[in-house]
């Protein structure tokens, strides 16, 4: 599970579900300081921060990667929540390993229920064709999305 900043909120539910389902979590949390991460209801877990004030010193994508290199593609996936720019890093990184990814994507959702269409995604593909995050989200395989 990869978090940066206030995308670490949905991670204890997903750590949840993991643990109960038998299955190794390993949790990689990213924020600007040390004041800003929160690890309460997580496993296994490892701190970036930009200032150096928490574990790494430097992104989490950052921390990420050595251990990606090492990674078995079959038996490993990647779940990211964050910011736009980290979840491009770690899209990016993990086609890289050739390990599956989900973001769990954010958009300006004013209605929620697709109608006023302010939470669109790009589609990779031929020509451009859009998702909306709030009715065929929020979360996306990185390998389907253009951020």
């Amino acid at each position: 599970l990869v978090g940066g900043g206030l995308g670490v909120a949905p991670l204890p539910f997903l750590t949840d579900v993991l643990s109960r389902s038998g299955i190794t979590v390993q949790t990689f949390l990213g924020a600007r300081t040390a004041g800003q991460i929160v690890l309460d209801h997580l496993v296994n877990t490892r701190v970036a921060t930009d200032d150096g004030t928490m574990g790494h010193h430097g992104t989490v994508v950052n921390l990420l990667e050595p251990l990606l290199e090492e990674a078995d593609p079959g038996r490993v996936r990647i779940f990211g929540c964050g910011p736009t720019p980290m979840l491009k890093a770690l899209t990016a990184a993990a086609m890289k390993a050739d390990i599956p990814c989900e973001l769990s994507l954010e958009g300006s959702m004013a209605c929620g229920i697709g109608l006023c269409q302010g939470c669109p995604v790009e589609r990779k593909g031929e020509g451009k064709r859009y998702a909306l995050v709030c009715t065929e989200g929020p979360s996306f395989d990185c390998r389907e999305v253009i951020l």
